[in-house]
């Protein structure tokens, strides 16, 4: 298993495209070479929606 940690502060405007593009290398890499991943994304006090756009995506 291969975890990833994100660090966001200030991201809300460009997470989603991160996560979208992070997924789509880790998917593929994961599947040629038989691992498992995991994305962490760990935020550091943004003031803005960045750490709630992560778990809207996924609920």
């Amino acid at each position: 298993m291969i975890r990833i940690l994100i660090p966001c502060f200030i991201e809300a405007s460009v997470i989603e495209q991160t996560n979208a593009k992070l997924t789509e290398i880790m998917q593929q890499d994961s599947s040629n070479n038989n691992y498992k991943y995991e994305l962490l994304f760990i935020d550091d006090g943004s003031k803005d929606q960045t750490l709630f756009i992560p778990c809207d995506t996924y609920e």
